[in-house]
């Protein structure tokens, strides 16, 4: 069938048509879009749009203490370095990015211009769009891809002001910094995310002077003495937080409450927590209903309307109103939301209630509604693809395919094809959640086209090829024509893959592609904000590994096998090569020679170390055992039990060897000082007492003394190291003398 007559019988279905590289692309049809080779009429004329101005939209007077801060962001900007100005929520950064761009731009240090990005849903390829929409247009609605992009702003000098809310993680924030080089970036964080190139300058709390100044303006009037110590008590326990401390008053103003009342409530050790939660444990049950609803809306928040028909509160504007003079709602450009100072202490909570359901409900019949109404959807985008991350943490997977397939059409048209590429990875999750193959064919189509289109042809071949085999499965005769339609612009296109083409999205060849490889194509930015979802977030829906990535079933089973057999022959090489051992057999010759020199050496002299350890080592530990035997030969008239107790008692025969030669020197000197009062208190308690140490020595010297002498004397010599040798002398003088006398 020509390619005209297709296009034709899909033509009732296109809400409307954008030019996007050398394509055109016809959105709108529920069996996917359609894209055609751009002819001289359909190709976009790039018309140049005046340097972009910046409107200011902070005051400078709401800026406390941040002049010297200020000056020095304006000192780095001046010599082309990216600034960074981090703090925590709640000091007003979205003010001074508004202010300090806005000196930028009346000091004219840019010729191109001042340029503020700020999307709810930032990504990379959404905010280059923005870029280069701010200096260029076309007579049709015309989206280039990133290396046109590239190409057209290469030239441009301005400054980027950034307020995305760290959406952005470090590495896309480097992707987007390194784009182009001529471009200069002020970015607002909560914390350190610019690369060590730029310029980090922190933001530092309000000093005292200032606390108490913000103090009186919430009051409305001007402290007394009596509270000016609460109110410096209260500014030092709150660190000097701007949003905390009207938090704070907000509670003095609504309650009716004095300062030294809050400042005695407050701990020392985490006031604000205290603060916050204390704050919303008094509010009523509606006030607490809005803001659960508001905390999981974020920085997209909600009006007025929306948040009477979702909480189905017929007064929602009293309650707004009153959550917002105590500080913990916001309202901007109509639009209700959640104080970010807020969302540190009270995370929002995801889960499934009967309010976030009325939501999701909510949002699904308005895109459903406008769904062929992409300007009028495209008001409520933000808030319909943040209701669709709630959808997401609690498994609503019909729910996601309805949203995606109403709101993917005006994400399309809207050129925010990052967001749209997001979108359509949810409903294809969603679809392999519910098994739903036309689903899924439906979703791979579409990615095939936006791949086709922004010249990713390996990638566009691949999901094009999956969508035509699902199709074809189905007997799907529309589907398979359509995608059959877009995939032979790659089989008869000259034109190349484009050099930004992501290389880290790898999808299954052709050969691999069966219904057991259901396919999983999250895209990298998916991990950042939008794939939420834990893998066993739904039972039916199990994910597997792509054919060609390494972590595939077929790939480790099969590196498994080649590993395995490779090291089985690496370990036994010797076995199946013979041959080649008997060659080197003549070199060994040398080797003889030098090894017996060498083991020879060694081995006498361990030989002989060890014995001559050994006996050196036992000859103390069979010393003990040397006594017993040499014992029993002298032990006739006593028993052998005390003999036993002769290992404690060699001190007292020492006397005998001193009989022959020693003691006669010691005695000579001893028993001088102690001969009369030794003799006379030893042997009267000793003879009663039989067993004791010196009635046996004094019984036992007459038998023993020709014996002991001689063997004995050896043993006590190592035994004197022990301290039963120090009473043993004066003993043997005693029993010396005696015998002399006698």
């Amino acid at each position: 069938m020509p390619q005209k007559s297709i296009i034709a019988n899909f033509q009732g279905e296109t809400i409307g048509q954008l030019a996007v590289g050398d394509y055109v692309i016809k959105i709108g049809s529920s069996h996917g879009a359609m894209a055609n080779i751009a002819t001289d009429e359909e190709r976009p004329t790039k018309l140049s749009r005046p340097a972009p101005v910046l409107v200011q939209e902070g005051s400078v007077d709401n800026l406390l203490g941040c002049q010297e801060l200020l000056t020095e962001a304006i000192a780095a900007l001046g010599v082309g370095q990216s600034v960074e100005l981090y703090g925590s929520a709640g000091f007003g950064k979205t003010a001074l990015l508004s202010c300090l761009a806005h000196d930028i731009q009346s000091m004219s240090l840019f010729p191109d211009g001042v340029i503020k990005l700020s999307l709810a849903h930032p990504y990379v390829g959404d905010l280059l769009q923005c870029i280069w929409d701010a200096y260029y247009q076309s007579h049709i609605p015309y989206k280039p891809t990133n290396h046109q992009i590239k190409e057209q702003i290469q030239d441009k000098q301005a400054l980027i002001v950034l307020d995305d809310d760290d959406e952005l993680i470090q590495a896309e924030l480097q992707e987007l910094i390194n784009f182009q080089n001529h471009l200069t970036f002020l970015i607002a964080s909560s914390k350190k995310r610019l690369p060590k190139k730029g310029r980090s300058l922190p933001l530092s709390t309000l000093s005292i002077i200032d606390s108490i100044s913000l103090v009186e303006k919430e009051l409305g009037r001007s402290l007394t003495r009596e509270e000016l110590p609460a109110a410096k008590s209260l500014c030092t326990l709150l660190n000097g937080h701007p949003v905390h401390i009207q938090v704070a008053v907000a509670n003095i103003v609504e309650e009716g409450r004095s300062l030294a009342e809050i400042v005695s409530q407050l701990p020392s050790t985490e006031p604000v927590p205290y603060l916050i939660q204390q704050t919303v444990a008094s509010l009523s049950k509606p006030h607490k209903t809005i803001l659960e609803l508001l905390l999981v809306m974020g920085r997209v928040g909600l009006k007025k309307e929306q948040v009477s028909a979702i909480a189905q509160i017929y007064n929602a504007d009293q309650l707004l109103e009153t959550l917002q003079r105590r500080n913990l709602v916001q309202l901007q450009s109509s639009r209700y939301k959640i104080t970010q100072a807020i969302v540190e202490v009270l995370p929002p909570e995801w889960k499934l209630t009967a309010t976030l359901e009325n939501a999701i409900v909510y949002f699904v019949k308005f895109a459903e509604r406008y769904q062929k109404q992409p300007n009028y959807l495209l008001e409520e985008i933000d808030a319909t693809v943040q209701i669709l991350e709630v959808a997401v943490r609690n498994s609503r997977w019909q729910d996601i395919l309805r949203l995606v397939r109403a709101i993917e059409s005006s994400l399309a048209l809207s050129r925010r094809w990052s967001l749209w590429e997001q979108v359509l990875n949810r409903g294809l999750q969603a679809s392999q959640a519910e098994q739903s193959r036309a689903d899924e064919a439906w979703a791979l189509h579409q990615l095939g086209i936006r791949a086709l289109c922004l010249e990713e042809n390996s990638t566009a071949k691949k999901y094009l090829t999956k969508a035509v085999q699902l199709r074809e499965s189905l007997g799907d005769t529309k589907g398979v024509t359509a995608t059959y339609h877009n995939l032979n612009w790659l089989k008869n296109s000259s034109f190349p893959s484009s050099p930004d083409e992501n290389q880290q999205r790898t999808l299954p060849d052709e050969a691999e592609m069966s219904e057991q490889t259901r396919l999983q194509l999250p895209s990298q930015h998916l991990v950042t904000r939008l794939n939420l979802v834990a893998d066993n977030a739904s039972p039916s829906y199990k994910p597997l590994y792509l054919s060609t990535s390494l972590l595939s079933p077929k790939r480790v089973i099969t590196a498994g096998i080649f590993a395995s057999v490779g090291f089985f022959a690496w370990s036994n090489w010797h076995r199946f090569t013979p041959s080649p051992q008997q060659e080197p057999t003549p070199t060994p010759s040398y080797t003889p020679k030098s090894q017996p020199s060498t083991i020879k050496t060694p081995l006498p002299e361990a030989v002989e170390s060890v014995p001559r350890t050994n006996t050196q080592l036992t000859f103390p530990e069979h010393k003990p055992v040397i006594t017993p035997p040499l014992t029993p030969k002298f032990d006739q008239p006593k028993p052998t039990i005390i003999k036993r107790q002769k290992p404690e008692i060699d001190t007292a025969p020492a006397p005998e060897p001193s009989s022959v030669s020693e003691p006669t020197f010691s005695a000579t000197e001893q028993p001088e000082p102690t001969p009369t009062p030794t003799p006379t208190e030893e042997p009267t308690p000793t003879f009663p007492p039989s067993p004791s140490l010196e009635s046996n020595s004094s019984t036992e010297e007459p038998t023993p003394t020709p014996t002991f002498s001689p063997i004995l004397t050896p043993e006590v010599a190592p035994t004197t190291s022990s301290v039963e040798v120090v009473p043993s002398p004066a003993v043997t003088v005693t029993p010396l003398e005696k015998p002399n006398e006698q």
